[in-house]
Order: C-alpha cells, then structure tokens, then sequence
C-alpha cells in the first residue's frame, strides 16, 4: 500500500516536474544514504564479521550509484543535445 501511495505521488509529481529532475533528486537521496552507510558500520558497536559484511555492501551500491550518474548524464546529453 506505501508503495503503491509513494508511486501515485511520483506520478501526480512527474506531471508538474520533469523526469530528469525526479532522477536527479534520487541520486542525491541515494548519495546521502550512501554516506550513512559508510559511516555506520564505522561505529564500535559492530563486530568485525559485520563490518566487513557491510562494506560489501557499500561497496555494491557505491558502483551501482555511479552507474546511475553516468546513465543520467547520457541520457540527459542524449535528449536535450
């Protein structure tokens, strides 16, 4: 049900803002998150084993973050040059 209210409201959005700022401001909501990922597993209430679970995990959504900047980037210089 939130998802379906969260997909509606960027629907209703997409009609009064363009798509590449929708998706600009979804690469800087991830980008934030990604900086608390970073830091959280810093702290001394982790074990190692976790720790190291987590910075593969950064790991993974730090290179699929930046395959989204560049796909925005293409796609943006492909649709407006």
């Amino acid at each position: 049900m939130l998802g379906m209210a969260i997909w509606l409201g960027l629907g209703l959005l997409h009609e009064v803002v363009s798509i590449f700022v929708l998706f600009f401001l979804s690469l800087v909501v991830m980008g934030i998150s990604l900086i608390g990922i970073y830091y959280i597993p810093s702290s001394e209430h982790y074990d190692v084993d976790k720790t190291k679970k987590y910075q593969k995990l950064f790991k993974g959504a730090l290179y699929s973050w930046l395959f989204l900047i560049a796909l925005y980037i293409y796609l943006y210089i492909l649709t407006y040059y």
